[in-house]
């Protein structure tokens, strides 16, 4: 396996992952913030913070599986380039700028869970 298919297992692999981080944290986020009983949104603060966190990961999953097919049009081309132009790279802008999206929103969602769960443990 050469540098250039390691490097698009790679992003796929870390797209995935955040893909699966972000549906997990989601998924916990809302079943168990019905469940606990001494969980209450009461305060403007509380309903900002999980809502933008929730929102921030559907955004990550969102951004993940843009990610994935930005890797698949890029090893895939609709139109054949002639041989010596085809240099597929993890560099490319379809692949690159939804991945950096994808990181961003979803460290922006886990801060915002974070802030929230602070916030409940501190009131």
């Amino acid at each position: 396996m050469d540098e250039v298919e390691k490097g698009f297992d790679y992003v796929t692999n870390t797209s995935k992952l955040l893909i699966t981080l972000s549906t997990t944290f989601l998924g916990f986020s809302v079943t168990f913030a019905k469940k606990v009983d001494g969980l209450k949104f009461d305060t403007c603060w509380d309903k900002l913070t999980i809502s933008f966190s929730f929102l921030f990961f559907v955004v990550a999953v969102g951004c993940g599986i843009w990610t994935l097919l930005g890797v698949t049009t890029v090893l895939q081309p609709k139109v054949k380039p002639r041989v010596f132009e085809f240099n597929p790279s993890i560099r490319d802008t379809k692949i690159s700028s939804p991945f950096i999206f994808q990181i961003l929103s979803f460290a922006l969602a886990a801060t915002f869970l974070m802030l929230f769960s602070l916030g409940k443990i501190w009131q």
